[in-house]
């Protein structure tokens, strides 16, 4: 049976993140398809097993890292087979923006995969650069627990971090 775990972040990073989520599908599960919603947030996710197919209205993704954008309408689907595990990190409707200094219009109606892990497609060059520079380091969830991912991620996303970078003091 698939199972999902959700957990809230820290009151700091509450302006910015709504939500830390992972969805394990096990060997015998059944093969489901899922509408995705027209949603407000940003939505960062990393595959850890499996990978689902992600069909946006306009291509497909098939990576192990990709962020979603708000959507004004339909996006498209999700194929989610037996072994699919993905962790995501849902964003407040400017909470990626406000982190990242990335304009809103950015990501608004896209989904942007890790270049190694994907198909060339149209997408931001920003999130693209965002994703290959810390997408395998900075929230890699691969072989953690939950709530240990959760953790992880909490130091990496918190604002003095993500403004300064990770290499601001080896100056």
């Amino acid at each position: 049976m698939p199972t999902l775990r959700s957990a809230q972040p820290s009151p700091e990073l509450r302006p910015y993140v709504r939500a830390y989520a992972q969805r394990n599908f096990d060997r015998t599960d059944l093969f489901v398809v899922e509408p995705v919603p027209a949603q407000l947030e940003q939505v960062l996710n990393f595959e850890l097993g499996t990978l689902p197919g992600v069909r946006h209205r306009q291509y497909e993704i098939s990576a192990t890292a990709w962020i979603g954008g708000a959507q004004t309408s339909f996006p498209g689907y999700m194929d989610l087979y037996p072994g699919v595990e993905s962790f995501a990190i849902f964003f407040q409707p400017t909470g990626w923006s406000q982190l990242f200094a990335t304009p809103m219009r950015e990501v608004t109606n896209r989904r942007v995969a890790q270049p190694s892990d994907a198909k060339p497609h149209r997408g931001c060059p920003i999130l693209r650069g965002f994703l290959r520079r810390v997408g395998g380091r900075l929230m890699a969830p691969w072989g953690l627990a939950f709530h240990a991912a959760c953790a992880r991620n909490e130091i990496f996303l918190q604002p003095s971090f993500t403004r300064t970078g990770p290499d601001s003091s080896r100056k």
